[in-house]
């Protein structure tokens, strides 16, 4: 009975180790892209990328956030899968061939296991995605303030963009020097790419950018337009950080009131006990 119990969990054990690897090495695989897939892409904007993945749209959004791809995301819940099948399940035998439980046990252990681990990149992502949007917001900050400079070196709108975006390795200077590329071997400006590029990182400010960018072509003047627009950002900004600021001192009252009534009721418990004649003389 123990040598059919331990056959049956190796051979358990054994497949869903093998399962995985084929999963991990399916998602680190770079896939070939079908002819029609790059056809329309040639023919649509850089961001519009053909995918079959189930990923949602926030999920998709916070990876371009953080310069991540959605193939890059599924190896890491592969990987996940992985340690959180493989930890436990090796626990759980040792336990159960020392204790003589069922081979059932470490199988349906490392089921759980792989199940949580498969989760955890989502709430990894989730949690990271304010403070990744924080981080966006202030490089579009930057961004702003560097193409002010470079307009005022008497450089075109796009020379102004692109060489700004050429001082910085963050994923939106590296996102807006491809649309920059992008736009400059098609022979066409590239504020619907920056558009667009918006709408994929949910940065509207960038399309913003673009706008004030845009019109050069009407013979206006942008540096101004630039610096007054780069201050109601920063303005609207600092409201939103003050709002935050006031909830967090708001929930941190509730700490402070309770150690309070404590104190307080210390000294009037002790009166209304004498008041209430509550184990006082008979």
């Amino acid at each position: 009975m123990i040598a059919a119990g331990q056959v049956l969990l190796t051979a358990g054990v054994g497949g869903l180790l093998g399962v995985s690897g084929v999963l991990l090495a399916r998602g680190l695989t770079r896939p070939v892209v079908p002819l029609e897939h790059g056809l329309a892409l040639l023919t649509s904007g850089p961001t519009e990328r053909p995918s079959t993945v189930p990923v949602t749209g926030g999920q998709r959004r916070a990876l371009a956030a953080r310069g991540g791809s959605v193939r890059e995301f599924f190896a890491e819940k592969v990987a996940w899968l992985l340690i959180g099948a493989i930890t436990p399940s090796v626990v759980a035998s040792c336990v159960a061939f020392l204790a003589g439980w069922s081979p059932v046990v470490p199988v349906g252990v490392a089921l759980v296991g792989a199940a949580i681990g498969w989760f955890v990149p989502d709430i990894r992502l989730r949690r990271e995605a304010p403070q990744v949007r924080a981080d966006l917001q202030e490089a579009l900050f930057t961004l702003f303030d560097l193409v002010t400079l470079e307009r005022l070196a008497n450089r075109s709108a796009t020379q102004a963009l692109g060489a700004a975006a050429a001082l910085s390795e963050n994923t939106l200077f590296v996102e807006v020097r491809r649309v920059l590329e992008r736009a400059r071997l098609e022979q066409r400006t590239p504020y619907r790419d920056l558009r667009r590029l918006a709408s994929e990182l949910d940065l509207p400010d960038l399309a913003d950018l673009a706008d004030v960018l845009q019109m050069e072509e009407s013979g206006a003047s942008l540096s101004g337009a630039l610096r007054a627009r780069v201050r109601e950002l920063r303005d609207a900004q600092l409201a939103a950080r003050k709002v935050e600021a006031n909830a967090v001192s708001e929930q941190m009252t509730i700490f402070m009131v309770v150690p309070s009534l404590v104190f307080a009721l210390v000294f009037l418990i002790p009166p209304l006990i004498r008041l209430s004649g509550i184990g006082g003389p008979p």
